[in-house]
């Protein structure tokens, strides 16, 4: 049975570039592990996150994040059933909120991750990156408040 959650949480201390990718670096790990796929954005000192795949490992994954020190106040915002991913690998992506650091993740562009953004915002506004609209609604919401995606 194929499930997606989406969490809300905060991050507790000092969210360098480094801690970041160490974070990704890790969960990008645990996730081809468990053949997780979904989404996960760092702005302004909160994580949202949408996992989807088995629901043994969706639960094991969700308990890790609950256990991890760093999140504070880890809320989930749905959970559910679906017949098919809305995301079909696993990706971060990070906006730091210090306007010298622009969009970081790994090794593309900042106008790559820019662009990807924007693609996920398009997709949920139109409702094309689910048959779910409450996932739409999440993402949507969620990258509204990302000034330059406007």
């Amino acid at each position: 049975m194929l499930y997606r959650l989406v969490y809300l949480s905060s991050y507790i201390g000092v969210a360098t570039e480094d801690s970041l990718k160490e974070i990704f670096t890790v969960a990008s790990r645990n996730n081809a592990r468990d053949e997780i796929s979904g989404f996960l954005i760092f702005y302004e000192g909160n994580f949202f996150q949408i996992i989807e795949g088995e629901a043994d490992q969706i639960n094991a994954c969700y308990k890790r994040i609950e256990a991890d020190r760093r999140h504070r106040l880890p809320t989930r915002l749905s959970v559910q059933e679906v017949t098919e991913r809305a995301f079909k690998d696993w990706e971060a992506l990070f906006y730091l909120d210090n306007p010298n650091d622009p969009l970081k993740v790994g090794s593309q562009s900042d106008e790559s991750k820019r662009i990807r953004l924007h693609d996920i915002l398009m997709a949920a506004e139109d409702n094309s990156l689910s048959d779910d609209p409450t996932l739409n609604v999440f993402v949507k919401n969620f990258l509204y408040s990302f000034r330059d995606l406007r």
